[in-house]
């Protein structure tokens, strides 16, 4: 059978092994034998808050898009505002692709979008400025583009 590598902390641990021996984080590929910061479920993640998605390819992370004006959108171009929420390990270097979806559910914006550090618990907001959005945006879906684990071998989130 072969190792698996932990994604975090970079120690062989058996294939079978469903937790890194050194640092405690779940090895969970989900069949695919890839793991990847960002990926990796956390054992007991935190709840994810009230009219949150779940952002693709990711697992604890979570998103709101909100008019940066208020709760709704007025003409659907106005400055957007993207709310990561993460409930699962500390990330560092994440990348996000923000899709923005117009009245018939066409593509009117795509940007990826980078935050340097997301620890669990906590939000960032990434920001959608209007000159950027030529078209009314009725809906946004965010996926996981990249991120690494915040890790180091004296503090670690087991």
């Amino acid at each position: 059978m072969n190792d698996t590598v932990c994604p975090r902390c970079h120690s062989e641990n058996p294939g079978i092994a469903r937790f890194c021996a050194h640092c405690g984080l779940a090895l969970d590929a989900k069949g695919t034998g890839v793991l990847a910061a960002g990926q990796v479920r956390h054992p007991s993640p935190e709840a994810e808050p009230a009219d949150f998605e779940p952002v693709r390819d990711a697992e604890n992370l979570f998103f709101r898009a909100r008019p940066a004006w208020g709760d709704s959108a007025l003409l659907g171009t106005e400055p957007f505002e993207i709310h990561l929420f993460n409930g699962g390990y500390d990330l560092m270097e994440i990348v996000c692709e923000a899709i923005g979806l117009g009245r018939n559910g066409q593509t009117v914006y795509r940007a990826e979008h980078e935050c340097d550090h997301l620890p669990r618990g906590a939000s960032k907001i990434l920001e959608v400025p209007s000159y950027d959005v030529n078209e009314p945006i009725k809906r946004f879906t965010v996926r996981l583009v990249s991120a690494s684990f915040d890790w180091s071998p004296n503090t670690h989130d087991a």
